[in-house]
C-alpha cells in the first residue's frame, strides 16, 4: 500500500503513515497497530496513544491494539505524571488510570487536575468537592466552591456564602465560618473576618488573638513580616507579630 506521507519508526517499531488528510499507526511487518484511520494521533504516555476519529471521538489504545476503557470518548486528555486522564463523554467529565480502569464511578460536570495532597477539585450540580488520587470524595458534604489547598494542608471552602477552613481529611480546622476567609502567610496565619471584625487564624486552627480588630492587614514588605491592626474609634495602629504580641505602631 501506498501512503501520502510515512514517519520513521520508534524504538518500538511503529510509525506513523498519513492517507487522505487521515492518519494510522503502522508495525514494521506491515500491520496496522488500530484498523483505524483517525484525525490525529497523539501520544497518551508511553506505549498508550489517544486516536481522533472524525466521527466518533477519541480512543485509547496500546501500541499492541488494544482498546484502553472500552469504546469512544468526545474528548480525552494524555496522562499526567500520575498517571491520570481526564475524559468528556455526553457533557460530563471523569478521571482514568493508565492500567485502563476509571479513578471514579463518578462523571463530574467540571474536573481539575490533581494537585497537592493528591486532591482535585470537582463539580457537579453547581456544588463542589475535592475527589482524592484513590477516587473517593474528600467532603461529606458538598459546597458552592472549594480552593485548592495550600502547603500546610489547609483549602477554603464556601458554603451558603460564608467560608471555612478544611485539612485533607475533611475535617474543619476550626469550628466556625466566616464572612470571608484570606488564605495564609507564611502557611501559618490568615485572617478572617466576621460580622464587620476580623482576626488571625493559626494554622492549628485557632484564633491568635483575644480581640477583634476592625482592620487587619498584612505588612510583608521588610523583615519581620508583621500585621497592622486597627479599631474605627481610635486613630492609633497596633502592630501584630507573628507570635499574637500587640503593641503601639504609632
Amino acid at each position: 500500500e501506498w501512503f501520502d506521507k510515512c514517519e520513521p519508526f520508534d524504538e518500538k517499531g511503529i510509525a506513523r503513515v498519513f492517507k487522505r488528510n487521515l492518519v494510522t499507526l503502522i508495525r514494521k511487518d506491515g500491520s496496522f497497530v488500530k484498523d483505524v484511520w483517525f484525525e490525529n494521533i497523539k501520544v497518551a504516555a508511553v506505549g498508550i496513544y489517544i486516536g481522533k476519529h472524525p466521527e466518533y471521538g477519541c480512543l485509547y489504545f496500546t501500541y499492541e491494539g488494544k482498546t484502553l476503557f472500552g469504546d469512544f470518548f468526545d474528548d480525552a486528555s494524555a496522562f499526567d505524571e500520575n498517571g491520570i486522564a481526564i475524559a468528556k463523554q455526553d457533557g460530563k467529565f471523569t478521571y482514568l488510570k493508565k492500567d485502563g480502569t476509571f479513578l471514579s464511578n463518578m462523571w463530574f460536570s467540571k474536573c481539575e487536575r490533581f494537585g497537592r495532597f493528591n486532591c482535585a477539585i470537582v463539580e457537579l450540580d453547581n456544588k463542589q468537592n475535592f475527589l482524592r488520587m484513590d477516587g473517593t470524595l474528600v467532603l461529606d458534604k458538598w459546597v458552592d466552591e472549594c480552593s485548592n489547598f495550600q502547603s500546610n494542608g489547609i483549602a477554603i471552602v464556601t458554603l451558603n456564602y460564608k467560608d471555612t477552613y478544611i485539612k485533607t481529611d475533611g475535617s474543619l480546622l476550626i469550628n466556625d465560618w466566616f464572612d470571608l476567609c484570606g488564605r495564609f502567610y507564611h502557611e501559618k496565619l490568615a485572617c478572617v473576618v466576621k460580622d464587620g471584625k476580623e482576626n488571625l487564624v493559626t494554622s492549628d486552627g485557632s484564633y491568635l488573638l483575644d480581640t477583634w480588630f476592625d482592620h487587619i492587614t498584612y505588612q510583608g514588605a521588610q523583615l519581620p513580616h508583621y500585621f497592622i491592626g486597627k479599631y474605627n474609634n481610635d486613630d492609633k495602629m497596633y502592630k501584630i507579630d507573628f507570635d499574637g504580641n500587640i503593641m503601639p505602631y504609632n
